[in-house]
């Protein structure tokens, strides 16, 4: 609940519905129910506009004047972003060749100059990178339930 209170209020000009709560039916696994939250934004022709820039003619794409922020980058790890021993990946598989490459001129512009499409069309960054850039994003408050993305020791590949 509180991440999605935090993204919420990261978009104060956008006016959000009350967050709903969403109870599973008991998992096959385990019998154990699980709770997870919802928030919907009231209908807004801005919104509709943004939609219309990632998805031009019903394909996903990056608009090519996508900011590369700490803030952007923070929502983007903590969204779709996970880490490994020696790099960080962004799970990118569903944009095509040139917005991956647009996203990779982008983080290069911002300084990570170790930023590439890996061959499963993931965008990696690797080696000190990885630690410059977590920092970077860490300038936003790191929710507690996103804590485990930013703990532990990295290596770098000498």
């Amino acid at each position: 609940l509180n991440s999605i209170v935090k993204l919420s209020n990261s978009f104060s000009s956008i006016e959000f519905l009350k967050p709903m709560n969403h109870t599973s039916k008991p998992d096959k696994r385990t019998g154990k129910r699980y709770t997870g939250w919802s928030i919907k934004s009231r209908y807004y022709a801005d919104l509709l506009t943004e939609h219309n820039r990632w998805y031009l003619h019903k394909i996903k794409q990056v608009p090519e004047d996508i900011r590369i922020t700490p803030l952007s980058c923070y929502w983007w790890f903590v969204g779709d972003g996970y880490r490994t021993n020696y790099r960080l990946l962004f799970c990118t598989e569903s944009f095509n060749k040139k917005s991956l490459e647009l996203l990779v001129a982008k983080l290069h512009i911002v300084g990570f100059t170790t930023a590439y499409i890996s061959s499963n069309n993931r965008i990696a960054i690797h080696g000190d990178d990885v630690n410059t850039f977590l920092h970077w994003i860490s300038c936003v408050p790191i929710a507690k339930q996103y804590l485990y993305k930013f703990s532990g020791k990295w290596k770098t590949k000498k």
